[in-house]
């Protein structure tokens, strides 16, 4: 699913200190991103218009899809 709200639904939940490379991340409870290990995400930025490798920057939820 495209929206956040879903996307949070699926999988299993991971907490903050759990979270392994492939992650799906919610830094916030309207943004997504991959986790990437070493507390590192990659994420689409509504700002920058691009794809960003950045830390993460916060901590609403994680998910892990398989």
């Amino acid at each position: 699913p495209h929206y956040t709200g879903t996307m949070i639904r699926y999988g299993r939940a991971v907490s903050k200190g759990s979270m392994q490379r492939g992650d799906i991340v919610f830094p916030t409870s309207g943004h997504v991103a991959i986790y990437l290990g070493n507390g590192m995400m990659v994420a689409a930025s509504s700002s920058k218009g691009k794809i960003v490798v950045q830390k993460v920057y916060g901590f609403y939820a994680a998910r892990r899809l398989v």
